[in-house]
């Protein structure tokens, strides 16, 4: 028998939906993480693209009697009939007497390529129609019955056979408006676009689906979208579990480097230009002009909060050098994008890092120092002579995608923008009333984590309550400063033993404490920090991996963590420890 099949809590990034991450030990759902973060967010996934989370852009995907979900001219019934993952949960939509349009829709906001799908059955009634709706010409006709495509325009439709009479039916196209997905019924497979029909009857849908991108993506099922957790592959093929404090990307229109929001100074913007890190053709080329200056695109922000970090996503083309500049008050980080190094760094910046991401390109960012007010920040052009002004030649440049400004002293995950700032919110993934599952006289608390970040913080705690103050009562586990580990604990906020270690490295890290009445002990990577033989245990009923203190957020990669009714030898600390 392992340590690991004696633990009374097992977490890791595995099994999840929307709200919960499930618990590996107990399996019984008594373990359960909430996960809350009221926003969507990205991750990298198991691709190694950048990928919105949940990629699926509609809500309740499942559910059509949701209030997300307007019917014209219909009624739902609910759960009516077997899906094609073999659950009850496909709904029939019921066709109103009358000739007029009958049709299901959701409001949705689109400025791209996407791809929509429903899964659709043959009741009494057999032809459909994909419409997007206030724009004048995507659409496609669906034969339910003989599961062919009708008549189309300004799209690329697919038509399936899922078995059982179910098809998934898909339309690819471009738009760039606010809109709507719509689901109409029609008389016929070559019926106009928003035709009306005089039909009665009935069809059955399930699992509705808008991604970006001209691929239909493998199904993935909605409720609010916003709570879902974050199972990041950015460390490598083995997923962690992205935690985060709130963050807003100041930057709008961040990846559209062609609007008219970026000032181009003796550059020029070539627009999907090239595949971006998220897998799709929307990575801009900033090229420079034939001038003898400064080339590059910029940004004022108003307001601006010190520290605050800006970030790009970059690929060489002909020049492989780029720097992130301050046009207000001078001074540059420069960057090798070929050898993935910071080269300079001026004193109105600090905390440059370099990141590999997918398709070639790396995420450059550097934070501000002392700087606050109005300032204008961008991305500049360095040529192979390593000039940052010089004489152009009109074609060469580099590839750019995804900006950030964000209030904050590191990066965090990527947050697209159009037309508005967008904040993502902290995730916040905690678990009340299991005083069962905590030692309460003594145990062990253990955590593995990918520590990404030099400036960043991450904090676990087991305590008799969660958020603001719950340390007051708690055993925790955190990170501060330039990787100083440090494990605490508090009755009553009286201090019952601290343990802190040197610096350590960026990357991953395996800590635990084990806790019994004058008997702890501290252990990372398999080397004791301390231990200390005064002290008294809380009472605890709760867990968080970041909890609603909002001046504690996480910012960490999670492999796993666990707690066991015992405390563990000192032996087998070092083993459970050891990398």
């Amino acid at each position: 028998m392992s340590l690991l099949d004696t633990a009374s809590l097992i977490v890791t990034p595995n099994g999840y939906k929307e709200g919960k991450l499930y618990s590996v030990i107990p399996s019984d759902g008594s373990g359960d993480m909430s996960v809350v973060r009221a926003t969507t967010a990205t991750r990298v996934n198991s691709a190694g693209l950048v990928e919105l989370v949940p990629y699926n852009l509609a809500q309740y995907s499942q559910d059509f009697s949701n209030a997300a979900w307007v019917l014209i001219n219909g009624t739902i019934t609910a759960n009516n009939t077997t899906a094609p993952d073999g659950t009850l949960t496909a709904d029939k939509f019921t066709l109103d007497a009358g000739t007029n349009t009958k049709l299901i829709y959701q409001l949705v906001s689109l400025n791209g390529t996407y791809s929509l799908s429903w899964f659709m059955k043959k009741g009494t009634h057999r032809y459909t129609q994909f419409l997007i709706g206030n724009d004048s010409d995507p659409y496609a006709n669906f034969d339910l019955q003989d599961g062919v495509l009708g008549s189309y325009a300004n799209c690329t439709p697919q038509i399936e056979d899922y078995g059982d009479g179910w098809y998934r039916c898909t339309m690819s196209f471009t738009s760039g408006i606010g809109a709507a997905i719509d689901i109409f019924a029609i008389d016929s497979a070559s019926a106009a676009r928003a035709a009306a029909t005089s039909s009665t009857g009935d069809f059955y849908v399930w699992g509705a689906q808008l991604v970006e991108g001209s691929t239909a993506k493998d199904y993935q099922k909605t409720e609010t979208r916003l709570n879902i957790p974050r199972l990041d592959y950015s460390n490598g093929t083995c997923p962690s579990l992205l935690v985060e404090p709130q963050r807003t990307n100041i930057y709008t229109w961040s990846s559209s480097f062609d609007n008219a929001a970026w000032s181009k100074t003796d550059a020029s913007i070539i627009a999907s230009a090239i595949i971006s890190p998220d897998g799709l053709v929307n990575a801009s080329k900033l090229n420079d002009n034939t001038n003898n200056a400064q080339h590059g695109i910029l940004r004022f922000i108003v307001g601006l909060a010190s520290p605050t970090t800006i970030s790009f996503f970059v690929k060489e083309a002909e020049y492989s050098r780029c720097c992130i500049e301050n046009y207000s008050d001078g001074g540059r980080v420069v960057f090798n994008i070929s050898t993935m190094s910071v080269v300079s760094t001026s004193s109105n910046f600090t905390n440059a890092t370099v990141e590999e991401y997918a398709n070639g390109f790396i995420r450059v960012s550097a934070t501000t120092v002392g700087t606050s007010g109005n300032k204008a920040f961008g991305l500049g052009l360095i040529n192979n002579s390593g000039q940052n002004s010089f004489v152009g030649t009109g074609t060469s440049g580099i590839y750019v995608y995804g900006a950030q400004a964000e209030a904050g002293a590191y990066p965090t995950s990527y947050i697209p923008t159009t037309s508005a700032s967008v904040t993502r919110n902290a995730d916040v993934i905690s678990k009340t009333g299991i005083s069962s599952l905590i030692g309460q006289t003594e145990g062990t608390f253990f955590v593995d984590v990918f520590k990404p970040n030099q400036a960043s913080l991450f904090i676990f705690m087991i305590a008799n309550s969660v958020g603001a103050n719950a340390y007051m009562n708690s055993i925790f586990l955190y990170q501060v400063g330039n990787n100083i580990f440090v494990c605490e604990s508090y009755i009553g906020g009286v201090q019952q033993f601290a343990f802190s270690t040197s610096t350590l490295s960026n990357g991953r890290h395996k800590l635990a404490i084990a806790y019994k009445q004058n008997d702890f002990a501290f252990y990372i990577d398999g080397q004791l920090i301390g231990t200390d033989t005064s002290g008294n245990i809380p009472t605890m009923s709760a867990f968080e991996i970041n909890g609603a203190d909002v001046s504690n957020m996480s910012n960490v990669n999670v492999n796993a963590t666990a707690l066991w009714k015992t405390r563990l030898t000192n032996t087998q600390l070092a083993q459970l420890t050891t990398i």
